[in-house]
C-alpha cells in the first residue's frame, strides 16, 4: 500500500532523513518508535505532503505521490491525524467532524457523509454526548478522540497518528490505545508513531526504529519488543 524509499528531508540547510525506507501493506498495523528528534514527525509530514524538501521517493496505492501537495494526498485516501490534534477550538465536535469531510464534499453524497457520522458516534459514545459542545471545552483525552474521529470521516485507506497519547493522563491514554486496536480491527491500515514504545511495539504487526533520522531496526512488533538493544533504549 505505501512504500518510501530512500528518503532524505531536510529544513533549509538542515538535515533530518537519511535515505529512509519503510513498506506498508494494506491491512497491517506499522509502529514507528525513537526518541524526540528522531525524524518520526517530519517522515510522516513527507509522506502526507507537508514537506516537500526531500529527495527519494513516495508510492501510495501504485501511484508516485512524491512531489503532490496535501491536498491532493488526502483526497486519494491518506490521512495523517497530527501531533497536538489540530483541531477547530471554536467550532463543535460535529463541525470538526464535518470538516474532516471536506475532501468527499465532491465525490459523496450527503448522506453517506450522515452514515459514516454515525458510524463514527457509535465507535466512540462520548462523541456523541458531547457533540454540541465546542471542542475547546473537551478535556485532553476527548480531543484527541475528536481527532482520530476527524481523521475517520475523511474515509481513509491509510491512518497516519503522530503521538496519540502525548499529554494524556493513564486512563486516556489506555482508551485511546484501545480505539486504535478496534479501528485496526475493522480493516483499517494503520501506521503509528508513538514515543510510548511498549504500547506501540505491542499492538504492532511490524515496526520500525528511528535514530537521528536513520532506520536503525526493523521487524515484527514482538521482535522488537524482545529485543535487547530496544529494551535498553527504550522500554526501561
Amino acid at each position: 500500500m505505501l512504500r518510501v524509499e530512500n528518503v532524505s528531508s531536510f529544513y533549509g540547510l538542515l538535515q533530518v532523513l537519511w535515505g529512509v525506507s519503510i513498506n506498508i501493506q494494506e491491512g497491517e498495523f506499522v509502529s514507528l518508535i525513537g526518541a524526540n528528534g528522531s525524524g518520526k514527525t517530519t517522515l510522516l509530514k513527507a509522506v502526507s505532503g507537508l514537506v516537500t524538501s526531500y529527495r527519494g521517493t513516495v508510492i501510495f496505492q501504485d501511484r508516485d505521490i512524491s512531489r503532490m501537495r496535501a491536498t491532493e494526498v488526502a483526497r486519494l485516501g491518506l490521512c495523517l491525524v497530527p501531533e497536538g490534534r489540530l483541531l477547530y477550538p471554536s467550532l463543535t465536535v460535529v463541525e470538526n467532524l464535518e470538516l474532516g469531510a471536506f475532501s468527499r464534499h465532491r465525490t459523496d453524497g450527503k448522506e453517506d457523509i450522515r452514515q459514516d457520522m454515525e458510524y463514527v458516534f457509535k465507535l466512540f459514545p462520548i462523541l456523541w454526548e458531547r457533540r454540541k459542545q465546542k471542542a475547546e471545552s473537551l478535556s485532553g483525552g476527548q480531543a484527541q478522540v475528536l481527532a482520530i474521529a476527524r481523521g475517520l470521516m475523511s474515509k481513509p485507506k491509510l491512518l497516519i497518528l503522530d503521538e496519540p497519547s502525548l499529554g494524556l493522563a493513564p486512563l486516556w491514554v489506555a482508551e485511546v490505545f484501545k480505539s486504535i486496536q478496534e479501528l485496526h480491527r475493522r480493516g483499517i491500515t494503520i501506521l503509528l508513531s508513538e514515543q510510548n514504545a511498549s504500547a506501540s511495539l505491542g499492538m504492532a504487526d511490524r515496526a520500525y526504529v528511528l535514530e537521528r533520522g536513520r532506520v536503525v531496526l526493523e521487524g515484527t512488533g514482538k521482535q522488537l519488543l524482545n529485543d535487547e538493544n530496544v529494551k535498553r533504549a527504550y522500554l526501561t
